[in-house]
């Protein structure tokens, strides 16, 4: 299944929105990081939140959970640095 229709399937349309801005915000915050990796991962935790009993704070949490998973992503993802010479590390 799509993972973007995860999480807003069962989200009131403003939410669906809202997390639409989100998704291009982290897009535009994570250039390294394909469009799709990042809307999964927003997707993913905005599917935590679908039983949220306020719903209209889903986005608040989702923004900076999801941003703080892509940066981990990113770290964790070790991209060889073309100016260093990896020969010189003992």
């Amino acid at each position: 299944s799509d993972p973007e229709e995860l999480a807003t399937t069962r989200l009131p349309e403003p939410i669906k929105r809202d997390l639409k801005r989100v998704t291009d915000k982290l897009q535009d915050e994570f250039p390294k990081l394909s469009a799709d990796q990042v809307a999964g991962v927003v997707s993913q935790v905005a599917d935590e939140y679908t039983d949220a009993a306020v719903k209209d704070y889903v986005t608040m949490f989702v923004e900076p959970e999801t941003r703080q998973r892509l940066a981990s992503r990113l770290s964790s993802e070790s991209v060889p640095d073309p100016g260093r010479d990896e020969r010189l590390d003992l």
